[in-house]
């Protein structure tokens, strides 16, 4: 509308001009039209793609109230909540990198019995879990690296931080984590 003299084509373009909450709303709306149109969607054979996001996206909601209303740090909204949204995007990568051991872990994780340690069950079946996976996953995309490490430590508050881990990651891991405890009272587990 406005005439651009140059052409948008990095994310890091995308957001300073759009902004990360209208980038991260264009990539979720993408994702879920995704998966209404093909039911569990491309990206995963096993995985329920609809309720993958929904839970994303509540996590990242959460988030956003967290920083806004609890913490009082707005200025740090756009990148944290873009990481929650993000979050567990490597467990996308579980079909696409072995289907079998994919429905093998699904199938273990949606038992009757719980899993006391779901990761101890990623890592037995792939060698790695979905912290690392996302993780590469999102520096594949050239996602900003804060975000990729804020992915990496989302599950902060069962494995704590290391003590070379920035402020600024360190706040957004610890919030991706109580988002996502927010998120599961909620019913988006």
């Amino acid at each position: 509308a406005i005439g651009l003299r140059t052409r948008i084509d990095s994310l890091q373009r995308a957001i300073t001009f759009l902004g990360y909450n209208q980038v991260k709303n264009i990539v979720f709306q993408h994702m879920v039209d995704k998966g209404l149109a093909s039911g569990k969607g491309e990206l995963g054979e096993h995985l329920d793609l609809l309720r993958f996001w929904m839970h994303s996206h509540a996590v990242s909601i959460c988030a956003e109230y967290l920083l806004r209303d609890v913490i009082g740090k707005p200025q740090q909204i756009g990148v944290i909540t873009t990481a929650a949204l993000l979050h567990d995007i490597g467990w996308v990568v579980f079909d696409r990198y072995d289907s079998q051991c994919a429905q093998a872990l699904y199938s273990r994780l949606s038992g009757e019995e719980s899993e006391p340690e779901p990761m101890k069950v990623e890592q037995e079946l792939f060698g790695f879990n979905h912290l690392i996976a996302g993780s590469l996953l999102a520096e594949h995309w050239e996602i900003p690296a804060t975000v990729c490490e804020m992915i990496e430590l989302h599950h902060c508050s069962a494995f704590g931080l290391d003590t070379d881990v920035g402020r600024e990651v360190a706040l957004g891991a610890c919030v991706v984590a109580k988002a996502e405890q927010l998120s599961a009272r909620m019913g988006f587990s």
